[in-house]
Order: structure tokens, then sequence, then C-alpha cells
């Protein structure tokens, strides 16, 4: 009788045992990516890196930091840290902000072709950009040229005033007139790369409020965590870094 006890106490005791040996190899953490609007993109960064759309359900427990990012059509990019135990059930609500007219506008206001960059569209930023650093470059280099001018006419008239003969002082007032004009040339130059500068500017603000990119519509996977018809994913139990793609997305 002693012995059979013994025995059916150690297998009691394995039975007991067995869960926790389970759970201790195999984590059974899960992370749970929603989104507002559904249907966006997301990425995960960190030993695993998965992309795909919300909703997600991600079986297999993820420990360490990760970096989650999540985007869309017409909405500003969105991200945050993690750190995940691997043996809770994480849920994690990835909520983008549409883009607005105004923050492009502002932008583009502020340095042209930056609202084009917000807008998604780097060609026509680049254009804007480019346009921008070049009349910048122009204004500053016709300033120093117009300063120069009006430091030769004063050079000029301090000459007239010196002047000992007659000739010297023709040469002088010769030399005032020729910067004088050469001033006038550069004040008007000046005008005219203002108002290229405020063009650039100007057109960079109406095109990026105007170009902002709608909402597409939201692309719904399922009907949210745990249902029938949400993705769900399991990941290695071993733990080497893998990237598995779900999509073929340009981040």
């Amino acid at each position: 009788m002693t012995v059979r006890a013994a025995v059916l106490s150690l297998s009691l005791a394995m039975v007991s045992a067995a869960p926790a040996l389970a759970q201790t190899a195999s984590p059974t953490g899960s992370l749970t990516l929603m989104s507002r609007p559904a249907g966006a993109w997301f990425r995960l960064e960190g030993d695993v890196v998965v992309v795909g759309r919300t909703p997600m359900t991600l079986d297999r427990g993820l420990t360490g930091r990760f970096r989650v990012s999540g985007s869309e059509i017409g909405y500003q990019r969105w991200s945050r840290s993690l750190v995940l135990d691997g043996m809770t059930a994480d849920t994690v609500w990835i909520t983008l902000r549409e883009k607005s007219a105004l923050m492009a506008g502002a932008r583009s206001l502020l340095l042209p072709g930056w609202g084009q960059f917000y807008d998604e569209h780097p060609v026509r930023g680049m254009v804007f950009l480019v346009g921008g650093i070049a009349v910048g470059a122009g204004l500053s280099v016709n300033e120093l040229r117009y300063h120069d001018r009006l430091d030769d006419v004063e050079a000029a008239d301090a000459a007239y005033l010196a002047a000992q003969t007659p000739a010297d002082a023709s040469a002088a007032l010769a030399a005032r007139q020729s910067a004088a004009d050469a001033a006038d040339d550069a004040r008007q130059f000046r005008g005219i790369l203002l108002g290229v500068a405020a063009a650039v500017v100007g057109l960079s603000v109406i095109d990026a409020a105007a170009f902002v990119p709608r909402p597409v519509g939201t692309i719904l996977l399922g009907a949210g965590p745990g249902g029938s018809n949400s993705a769900r994913r399991g990941l290695p139990a071993d733990g080497p870094r893998i990237v598995m793609t779900l999509a073929r997305v340009k981040f």
C-alpha cells in the first residue's frame, strides 16, 4: 500500500506540474493590433518584424522592446515603443489622424515643398524646395551686390569732396553715377526676386493645400480580435530573427 500510495502521489504531482512546464516551454502571451480606422497598415519591428493590416493577433509570446508604426493613405503616420513580456495578452490601438489642408499649407508657408512632402508628393516637393532655395540664394547674392554698390556710391561721394582739381571731381562724379546706376539695377532686381519668391511660396501653399491625400476607405480584414474573420498569425517559438511580410507595402 505504501508503494502504491507513493506512485499515485508522484503521478498526481506530475499531472499537476505539466501545465506549468508547458507554460514555461511555450509562452502563452499574445499581441493584438487594432486601429482607428480599421484596416490600417502596421509594421512591428524588434527581434521579429511583422508587416500587415489590422486587426491582427500574434498568438506566440513576444518578448523584448519593439517599435510599432501605423500608416494609411490620407492619415499622418503613427508610432510608439512597446515592451512585451511574452506572457500577457496585450492590445495596441493605432489611432491615425487625417491629414489637413491647413497643416499642409502651413508647412509650405514655412518652407516651400514641405507641404508637398507632407502630402506624399515627393517629386513636386523637391521641385518647390529647389526653387525656393535657388530664389533665396539669388536674393542673398543680389543683396550683397546692392550693398556693395551703395558702398561704391559713398566712396565716390567722399572722393568728390576730397577732389583737388576739376578733373578729379569730374572723375568722382562719373564713378558715383555708375555706382548709383548699378545700385538701382540691384534694387530693381531685388524686387523681381522678391516677387518670384512670393510666387514660389504662394504656389507651394496652394498646391499643398489643394492636393492633400484623402482617405480611400478602410479595408476591413475582420470583425475584431478573436472574431471568425480576424487575421491571426502564430510566430515560431524558437525565437530567431525572422521577417514575415504579409503584404507588399512601402514605408
